[in-house]
């Protein structure tokens, strides 16, 4: 759909959740997790020509096309759901690499905008927190802690701003999700919508990096929002029956 919430535009239709869509940086295809087929899938911008693009022995979801197109990066849960890893699948060679290994959650990966970083969200310590991992070094960065308990994934999907400073992220405040940003020096976090009554969460930064597109609570259900990224000018743009969340913006393609 467009911007402003019109022109909306079913893709797929089934009995199951189809969730975490992102879309290809030629802005042509969509990657994203169908439940229905337990793996990830790729169709057109206008939903042609579904095909599944990975399905592994296990449950893998979260894809996120990498900034040349070339790989995706997605997490890929173990046999009893208790911990999940990041891996890379090469869609030129299908080669498949493991960036992460630990006995614990780390998912939601998002690629930075030149391609050398992930970041991505894990919970080490019982509670979740916000990683950068530098994909030539292996070497990983905390930058900030997320919730304040034990929590699920849901609300936790980041965002880079388009000229890779900064990230967008929902983080807890005495029990609520706010929309945050901060600097990949771990300075300077801002809290964006800074909410007491309701959630707020799950980020995407506009490719122009004036806006960002969220889903919030405020009336009562899932919508999708839109402010300026200064956390001003807030304007509900989705008023359609049942939930709406994970914004994804895109440009049309030539």
């Amino acid at each position: 759909m467009n911007p402003d919430g019109t022109n909306r535009v079913n893709l797929t239709q089934n009995d199951h959740h189809d969730v975490l869509p992102h879309i290809s940086p030629d802005g042509k295809m969509i990657v994203y997790y169908c439940h229905e087929d337990e793996a990830l899938k790729a169709m057109n911008l206008d939903g042609s020509d579904k095909a599944i693009v990975l399905k592994a022995n296990n449950l893998v979801n979260g894809p996120r096309w990498s900034p040349d197109g070339t790989k995706i990066a997605y997490m890929s849960f173990d046999d009893d759901l208790s911990s999940s890893n990041l891996f890379i699948f090469d869609l030129l060679t299908g080669e498949i690499n493991q960036i992460t290994d630990q006995n614990y959650y780390s998912c939601l990966p998002a690629w930075s905008p030149d391609g050398e970083k992930i970041a991505y969200v894990a919970n080490p310590k019982g509670n979740f927190e916000l990683f950068v991992i530098h994909l030539a070094t292996g070497e990983e960065q905390l930058l900030v802690t997320l919730t304040e308990s034990i929590h699920d994934i849901e609300p936790l999907p980041l965002s880079w701003s388009p000229d890779g400073e900064r990230l967008a992220f929902a983080k807890e405040f005495n029990g609520m999700f706010d929309v945050c940003v901060i600097e990949l020096n771990g300075k300077k976090l801002i809290n964006l919508t800074n909410s007491v009554e309701y959630h707020d969460y799950a980020p995407s930064w506009s490719p122009c990096g004036t806006k960002i597109a969220f889903v919030s609570m405020r009336n009562n259900k899932e919508d999708i929002y839109v402010m300026t990224a200064d956390g001003s000018q807030i304007n509900r743009i989705t008023e359609f029956e049942g939930n709406n969340k994970y914004p994804i913006w895109f440009s049309i393609a030539e």
